[in-house]
């Protein structure tokens, strides 16, 4: 005799941070399950979900999601708008997990993946690890799989190209927060700030602006608590297994008394972060989207640590942002050129691959055949070589 089959289980809100809604309402974590076809809401900040027990999937600001009707094995997601980042832990191939966006179904035969649905309706999947069964309802099926971004999903003939390292850390960034909560012991904590959309770091993971709301492992937590304009906040506080422990933190406004006055008759002391904090910096900036400022962050390394390592690979990351973020692609040219000059270095393959789209981005012709030529005679056997000699001989 079979046994039963044992349900998947009801998917159920892991975390928030900022304006998040369910069917309109503003929610937090709490005990109970959300309800089939419950449409997820997120403004400015971010929410995770539970779904089959194995699964996360965190939604990044301005995203819009309904889940499915839960009656099945099989467990979907239907990405309005925005990006949806999921990681699954190993399931019974029966227990299939999908994000849905438009006529793109991306099923996970891996483990992590990223579903991107911007304002015009263009759709991209990147998969971080494993694999990923992208379908449409009028192509064949295609497997996407780890370092790969399927561009235009929507769209017949849609092309795949390597995923840089920083897009893979952008999506990696967003459901950092789960590990706060993979213990089996765990509580929940609800966390305000007066004022609200204070930065909150909690045990070393940026987690984004208050309000924010989350289940958490129990035992020994530290909070660091940072807006602009006022004084930052550090708090310990310990969380028993089944605890939903609500905090409130007053952030006192900065005053003339905050800081400890100069010495009149001496200049006052500049204290420059180091190059390692700076880097920090920048990437916790790109962990919340914040591109100007993670842009802005490196620059500053570069200009107040050139001799750093850090200064000369942090070109690559600034030539990506400023590339797929800031849409600044001849900034972007500088920077990875910089990088080359200098010698180069375990970026190199990144740095000219990614010269070779600066250039199509600007539309020059020439210069992105005679990128794409230095590319080849460097790396013959790359991944990138076949589709490359492709695109070649169209722009010969």
């Amino acid at each position: 005799m079979l046994a039963p089959v044992t349900p998947p289980g009801p998917a159920e809100l892991t975390f928030t941070s900022g304006d998040v809604r369910i069917n309109g309402q503003p929610t937090l974590v709490g005990a109970l399950a959300l309800e089939p076809k419950s449409r997820v809401s997120v403004g400015q900040g971010h929410a995770c979900l539970a779904i089959n027990r194995q699964t996360d999937v965190c939604l990044d600001a301005n995203t819009e999601a309904v889940l499915d009707d839960q009656r099945g094995q099989a467990r979907t997601l239907h990405l309005g708008r925005g990006r949806a980042v999921a990681v699954l832990e190993k399931r019974p191939a029966e227990r299939s997990f999908s994000v849905i966006a438009g006529s793109v179904t991306a099923t996970a035969l891996g483990t992590a993946f990223a579903v991107e649905r911007d304002a015009h309706g263009a759709i991209q999947v990147s998969v971080m690890e494993g694999r990923v069964q992208v379908a449409r309802a009028d192509t064949a099926a295609r497997v996407v799989h780890a370092g790969e971004q399927l561009q235009n999903a929507h769209q017949n003939g849609a092309a795949s190209r390597q995923t840089t390292r920083a897009e893979n850390l952008r999506h990696w960034a967003l459901v950092a927060p789960r590990r706060l909560w993979q213990a089996p012991s765990v509580g929940i904590l609800h966390l305000e700030t007066a004022p609200h959309a204070a930065s909150v770091t909690l045990d070393g993971t940026a987690l984004g602006s208050t309000p924010l709301s989350l289940v958490l492992a129990s035992g020994e937590h530290q909070l660091f608590v940072e807006r602009e304009g006022h004084e930052a906040q550090r708090e310990r506080f310990r969380l028993t297994p089944g605890q939903e422990r609500r905090l409130s933190l007053a952030l006192p406004a900065e005053t003339a008394t905050s800081k400890p006055p100069a010495a009149p008759a001496a200049p006052a002391m500049v204290v420059v972060p180091s190059a390692q904090d700076l880097l920090k910096r920048a990437r916790t900036l790109v962990g919340h989207g914040d591109w100007q400022g993670a842009a802005a962050a490196y620059q500053r390394l570069r200009s107040a640590h050139p001799q750093s390592p850090e200064s000369h690979t942090v070109l690559v990351a600034l030539g990506q942002l400023q590339l797929d973020r800031l849409g600044q692609p001849r900034q972007a040219l500088r920077s990875f050129d910089a990088y080359l000059k200098a010698g180069g270095g375990g970026l190199a393959r990144e740095a000219r691959f990614s010269s070779i789209r600066a250039q199509r981005a600007l539309g020059d012709r020439h210069a992105e055949a005679r990128a794409i030529r230095g590319y080849l005679r460097q790396y013959p056997q790359g991944v990138d070589a076949a589709r490359l000699t492709r695109r070649l001989t169209e722009l010969e």
